[in-house]
């Protein structure tokens, strides 16, 4: 019996898709920031590995920055993730 898989890049756009709404509320253009990352209009923060970049991307409808991880291999955002202050990343250290 075959099973249903779907492949890795949808299942990547599917997870960005999901964290865009639950995070930001709607879905932006992935296209359009795929452009942005490839022509370095993004400002890029680190590489993550050979594949995963990240980079900085601030969210015309809610003025917030955002970080967008870009596998260079398949071509496509893996997902959104909000910038953490410092103040926040030092309490949650100290925390533990």
């Amino acid at each position: 019996m075959k099973k249903n898989r779907r492949s890795k890049t949808k299942r990547v756009n599917d997870h960005f898709s999901l964290r865009c709404l639950e995070r930001l509320g709607y879905i932006p253009d992935m296209k359009k920031l795929v452009r942005a990352i490839q022509n370095g209009e993004l400002t890029f923060l680190q590489k993550q590995s050979n594949r995963v970049t990240r980079w900085l991307w601030i969210d015309p409808i809610n003025n917030i920055e955002c970080i967008i991880p870009y596998d260079k291999d398949r071509k496509q955002i893996i997902t959104v993730l909000f910038m953490r202050r410092e103040e926040d990343a030092d309490k949650t250290y100290r925390e533990q």
